[in-house]
């Protein structure tokens, strides 16, 4: 199985604002990787999953998809690989805390 880099960038959200940072409709089995070390005290980071199954069908949360961190971290999140069926999209909210930015990449494997 190879691995690639579909895209690295770095997500700068702030409270309440909901960010989508990659989406594609290529049929791929995909991974989301997110530096989670910027996150102090106080803070509130979800990290969401978006599908959709169908074409012209409703983008909507895939199950499973809201993983939610708070305060400090020294890690980095690793969303389950997904198959896009038509499909996918990730998206960074910061609930609560300071805005700050955090480095971010997708890999698929083929």
């Amino acid at each position: 199985m190879a691995l690639a880099v579909e895209s690295l960038a770095t997500a700068t959200v702030s409270q309440g604002t909901e960010l989508a940072v990659w989406a594609s409709s290529a049929h791929k089995v995909y991974t989301w990787l997110v530096d989670l070390s910027a996150m102090n005290s106080g803070d509130m980071l979800t990290l969401r999953t978006y599908m959709r199954c169908q074409s012209g069908g409703a983008i909507l949360p895939a199950f499973l998809s809201d993983d939610q961190y708070t305060n400090a971290q020294s890690k980095v999140a690793i969303s389950v690989p997904i198959q896009s069926p038509v499909y996918l999209e990730y998206r960074v909210l910061q609930n609560s805390g300071t805005s700050r930015a955090f480095p971010w990449q997708v890999i698929s494997a083929s």
